[in-house]
């Protein structure tokens, strides 16, 4: 007679996927004028009892989310700048102008 041997297992606790998870955003690079943050991601492993575990990035199938985003595109304010006592006009100086005004 011929014996057989049945493992029975959990298809639940196989059920292991992969995904993308980043990270919080770092601070911007300009405060005004536009600069760019960036973030890391990382390949995941979930296992179905929710443990993560950091895995090689080839396993994620998903398409990568970015890691750089544009941010502070406002233009930076002017700002007034005092000049030497005795010189004569107020200068106001900007990234984009330089403008003068005597008297």
């Amino acid at each position: 007679m011929k014996s057989s041997v049945s493992l029975l297992v959990n298809k639940d606790y196989l059920n292991i996927y992969h995904s993308w998870k980043p990270e919080g955003w770092e601070d911007c690079s300009q405060t005004c004028n536009g600069g760019n943050r960036t973030r890391e991601i990382k390949c995941m492993q979930v296992a179905a009892d929710g443990i993560e575990y950091d895995v090689d990035p080839r396993l994620c199938s998903d398409p990568k989310p970015s890691m750089v985003e544009a941010c502070n595109n406002v233009p930076c304010p002017s700002e007034w700048v005092a000049q030497p006592f005795g010189q004569v006009g107020v200068w106001l100086i900007s990234k984009h102008f330089v403008s003068s005004w005597s008297k």
